[in-house]
């Protein structure tokens, strides 16, 4: 009888030493853990629209000034600047008459007030740095002045494109 009850007595000594080891531990109890890495990356990004300046009539005894704008949109914390180039003159901003003859008649752009700060494309006048505090959208005025005194233009529509450009 004392062998059995020594054997039984090693048995369950071996079987306590098992429950308690590490290793047979985390293999056989529950619940398990492990660590799941989540991660994620927002890219700057802008999108632009514009709506046209369109001066109407001119009348050359008097500055003629009128607004466009443009819209800019661009994840939270972007830095963009915004430029305007000359338009399709090459002798600076423009407008060609629709038909023959091609008179010209020169305008300006400016960022802050018509007669302000030249809004262009940070060689010929200023770019204008925007900084975006959310992802909604803003809008900016473009403001816009035929000078007078331009006589030499003859009657006819007139007109010119100029590209907005976002650089983020």
């Amino acid at each position: 009888m004392k062998k059995s009850r020594f054997v039984l007595s090693a048995v369950t000594a071996g079987a306590l030493a098992m429950t308690t080891s590490p290793l047979l531990a985390a293999l056989g109890t529950s619940p398990q853990t492990a660590s799941l890495a989540i991660s994620a990356s927002i890219a700057a990004r802008c999108t632009v629209s514009a709506t046209p300046v369109a001066f109407g009539t001119y009348d050359p005894t008097a500055n003629s000034d009128q607004n466009g704008s443009i819209t800019i949109q661009c994840t939270k914390g972007t830095a963009a600047t915004i430029s305007l180039d000359e338009g399709a003159a090459p002798a600076g901003r423009q407008m060609t008459r629709t038909a023959a003859p091609l008179d010209t008649l020169n305008y300006e752009l400016y960022s802050d007030v018509a007669g302000g700060t030249v809004w262009g494309s940070g060689s010929g006048g200023s770019t204008v740095a925007y900084n975006a505090a959310n992802s909604s959208s803003t809008t900016l005025t473009v403001f816009g002045r035929i000078p007078s005194g331009q006589n030499n233009a003859s009657v006819g529509n007139y007109a010119d494109t100029v590209t907005v450009t976002v650089t983020f």
